[in-house]
């Protein structure tokens, strides 16, 4: 489940938040090894968007989530 931002916006480690925040979710999503249906997507998102998260949080935490879901272990974050 989406959790709410903890940090208010402009806080420098607000998009840190947001992608702890979705983490479960995304991977939840990749660790099927099916694509996603729109439908699913659509669903995390809309539930991020009413938790408080802004459209830019959001996108910004996909692609930093895509990236550290595809990074082979020990390669860090």
């Amino acid at each position: 489940m989406v959790r709410p931002p903890r940090l208010p916006k402009g806080h420098p480690s607000r998009q840190q938040d947001c992608e702890d925040a979705l983490e479960q979710d995304v991977f939840a999503l990749l660790d099927r090894f099916d694509m996603p249906s729109k439908s699913e997507i659509e669903e995390m998102l809309s539930r991020a968007r009413t938790q408080g998260w802004r459209a830019e949080e959001i996108a910004a935490a996909l692609i930093d989530l895509g990236g550290r879901y595809l990074k082979p272990a020990g390669q860090g974050k």
